[in-house]
């Protein structure tokens, strides 16, 4: 707790880094640059105060088959204009118990791909945070209707084994269950394949019936 889980940071290249100099020289600005990274298959619990998946002007990243558990934050984190984070790809995972949002953005035209995840925040049910263009809160329904995001996605309890004690295992009744599409990876964190049912299971397991 207390630390970022993930942080996607694209300074890459520049002529000068750090925390001085972090955007580089005029003409070394790596801001929003397109690279091919992928964050897959990670176990993320209690994510740091700023977020659990973090963007600082990184662009074209893929995150893909998450389990991103609690927080004082939130579970993604795009922290930056679309010209700089654009081009997100996030699809099959699960974001739940957080304390602001499960996917909070500066601007919903960050993501390009934006379905297939089970979003779930007790209380109020406010999954998604637009602080930039909009700075509201939204439900899945709404973020839906306003965004045109969030297509197959879920808004319930994932009904993990035993959360309070890190065992983020599906439960035989979670409706993670077979709601995926292709991860793009035969195996789950565990090395069974994918897929064992009727579709691809979110988050990081698949769902191997005892």
């Amino acid at each position: 707790s207390g630390v970022e889980g993930i942080v996607a940071i694209n300074y890459l290249g520049c002529d000068v880094a750090g925390e001085n100099g972090q955007y580089g020289s005029p003409t070394g600005d790596c801001r929003g640059v397109k690279l091919a990274t992928v964050i897959r298959q990670n176990i993320i619990y209690n994510g740091g105060s700023t977020g659990a998946i973090v963007c600082y002007a990184a662009a074209g990243v893929q995150v893909i088959g998450n389990t991103v558990y609690g927080g004082e934050s939130t579970g993604l984190y795009i922290n930056d204009k679309v010209q700089y984070c654009n081009n997100w790809e996030v699809f099959n995972n699960i974001f739940t118990n957080h304390q602001r949002a499960e996917i909070s953005v500066y601007s919903p035209d960050s993501l390009v791909i934006d379905q297939n995840n089970l979003l779930f925040h007790p209380g109020n049910n406010a999954a998604y945070q637009v602080f930039g263009t909009l700075d509201d809160f939204y439900n899945l329904v709404e973020w839906q209707a306003v965004t045109g995001l969030g297509r197959n996605s879920i808004e319930k309890d994932p009904r993990f084994v035993n959360p309070t004690k890190q065992d983020f295992h599906l439960s035989s009744t979670s409706p993670a269950i077979d709601q995926g599409i292709d991860p793009g990876i035969p195996y789950d964190f565990e090395g069974r394949s994918r897929r064992l049912g009727a579709g691809y299971d979110l988050g990081v397991y698949e769902f191997a019936a005892p």
